[in-house]
């Protein structure tokens, strides 16, 4: 009964072909993408939402010491260009599994307790799931008349964004044999 009602969801991609049709995922794997990467991350987490402080990132870039053993991937719109979204995973570090992730920092002891339930070498934390509404905003804007009342536009900073920063997240996973996650994000980006 149950794969029955699963089969047909998963058989309708049309979400996914839209998505396909509007925007790309990639990885942030050269030094101009990743500099993309953490520009959004600066519009997000010190413009848009002050979480971090402009004056700790004065090249308008925003970073921090888990970049250094983290991928990163991007959704990009695929007529103009523009990088829209960026997440990162923090890959586990084997020599330093009691503070290799930043949600390690904020966590009380029992839930640090279930973090070291998993299996941390193939753990990572998902982290700086970002998507710039300044880019979305400006991508709407920019679109000829006729485009403007799109769906995927109209949408591009709801659930096609974050299908692709989604699809970004199981890519790298995959790449890196990453079997477990770690995040520390708003209920509904963890419902998700």
């Amino acid at each position: 009964g149950g794969s029955q009602l699963i089969a047909p969801a998963l058989s309708d991609n049309s979400l996914l072909n839209h998505f396909n049709t509007q925007f790309k995922t990639l990885h942030a794997d050269t030094p101009e993408r990743l500099q993309m990467a953490h520009a959004i991350r600066y519009q997000v987490y010190c413009v848009e939402n002050p979480l971090e402080s402009s004056s700790d990132n004065p090249s308008g870039f925003e970073t921090d010491e888990f970049d250094a053993h983290s991928v990163h991937s991007l959704v990009v719109h695929r007529s103009s260009g523009a990088a829209l979204a960026t997440v990162r995973l923090i890959l586990p570090q084997a020599h330093d599994s009691d503070c290799c992730f930043a949600v390690q920092r904020l966590l009380d002891v029992d839930s640090l307790r279930l973090l070291h339930e998993l299996p941390l070498g193939t753990t990572a934390e998902i982290s700086r799931f970002s998507i710039s509404r300044e880019a979305t905003h400006h991508l709407r804007s920019c679109a000829p008349r006729r485009e403007r009342h799109e769906t995927a536009l109209e949408r591009v900073s709801g659930p096609l964004t974050r299908l692709g920063l989604i699809q970004g997240i199981v890519r790298m996973s995959l790449q890196h044999g990453i079997t477990d996650w770690c995040a520390l994000m708003e209920p509904a980006l963890l419902r998700m």
